[in-house]
């Protein structure tokens, strides 16, 4: 379903990101929302990887704060360079607004 160096990257790099953010949004936040995520996923023709990554990175940009964490989550999905071994410049674009979006 969602290859595996994919994961480790996130389980290693972008989840461990969430332990020093406020107490509703922890990592066993992250990983709900992943969780339900994928689940939710599965009933739709939509590409499994960028659903885990856009769940993963969803609340990321909290590292900048609260008022704009949604936009600065799309900004950290599309400045991490790592992305670009995996999914097009457009899946990035298509994930960073998802991100930025999830507040709306």
């Amino acid at each position: 379903m969602i290859r595996e160096d994919i994961t480790q990257y996130i389980e290693r790099e972008i989840i461990p990101r969430y332990d020093g953010f406020d107490l509703a949004h922890r990592r066993d936040h992250v990983l709900t929302v992943i969780e339900q995520s994928m689940s939710i996923a599965q009933h739709y023709d939509v590409d499994m990887e960028m659903v885990y990554v856009i769940a993963a990175y969803h609340d990321t940009g909290l590292c900048h704060g609260r008022e704009h964490h949604h936009t600065e989550s799309k900004n950290i999905i599309l400045g991490d360079h790592n992305l670009k071994q995996w999914f097009t410049t457009e899946q990035i674009e298509i994930m960073g607004d998802a991100a930025e979006d999830h507040r709306a």
